[in-house]
C-alpha cells in the first residue's frame, strides 16, 4: 500500500513538472499591461533604425474614457526583400505580429493623394463631444513625418475630405487582416 502512494505521488509531481515545462514553452503573446502609445512608439522607432523608410502606425483610443478601456495600435510595414507585409498589433495587454500579403492601399492612397490629405483641414461639427473615440495616424515615408489625430465624430462632416478617404482606407487594410484572414 505504502508502494501505491509513493508511485502515485511521483507521477503525480512527473505530471505538475511537465504542465509547468509546457506552459513556458507555449506563450500566447499576453504581456504585462502597457502604454499602447509609447509601445508603438518604440516599436516605429526601432523599425527605422534597423532601416525602414516607410512605417504607418495607426493608433485607436479614447478621450474621456474610464481607466482600463481596450486601447489598440497597429505598427505596419513592408520588407521588400520579403516581399510580405508585417503588422504588429498591441493592446492593454497582449502583441502578435502577422506576416501576410496584403494590399497596400493605405500607402498607395497616400501617395496618391499626398498633396490634399496634407492640406486637408477637417471642418468640426457644430457640437463638442467631452467623450470620444479618436484615431491617431503617424505615418513616416523616408525623411518626412506626417501625423493627424482624428476623433469619430469628425467624420461625418467631412466625408469628402482625402484625408478621412485615408483613415478608411486604413481601416479597411486592418478589417481585412484581423477579421477575414484571422477571426
Amino acid at each position: 500500500m505504502k508502494k501505491k502512494v509513493i508511485l502515485i505521488t511521483i507521477l503525480l509531481l512527473t505530471a505538475v513538472a511537465s504542465y509547468s515545462q509546457n506552459k513556458k514553452k507555449h506563450k500566447t503573446g499576453a504581456i504585462a499591461p502597457v502604454d499602447v502609445k509609447k509601445r508603438a512608439e518604440l516599436i516605429t522607432d526601432s523599425l527605422i533604425k534597423s532601416g525602414h523608410d516607410t512605417v504607418l502606425c495607426f493608433i485607436r483610443d479614447c478621450k474621456g474614457c474610464i481607466e482600463g478601456v481596450n486601447k489598440t495600435a497597429f505598427v505596419i510595414w513592408s520588407d521588400t526583400e520579403q516581399q510580405k507585409t508585417f503588422i504588429r498589433r498591441i493592446q492593454n495587454n497582449s502583441e502578435d505580429q502577422h506576416n501576410q500579403s496584403l494590399n497596400l492601399a493605405p500607402i498607395d492612397y497616400f501617395v496618391s493623394f499626398k498633396e490634399s490629405i496634407l492640406q486637408d483641414s477637417l471642418k468640426e461639427p457644430e457640437f463638442r463631444l467631452s467623450h470620444y473615440r479618436f484615431s491617431l495616424i503617424n505615418f513616416i515615408f523616408g525623411q518626412k513625418h506626417f501625423e493627424a489625430t482624428i476623433p469619430d465624430y469628425f467624420e461625418g462632416n467631412n466625408i469628402d475630405k482625402s484625408l478621412i478617404g485615408w483613415l478608411y482606407s486604413i481601416r479597411s487594410l486592418l478589417f481585412e487582416a484581423y477579421t477575414l484572414k484571422y477571426p
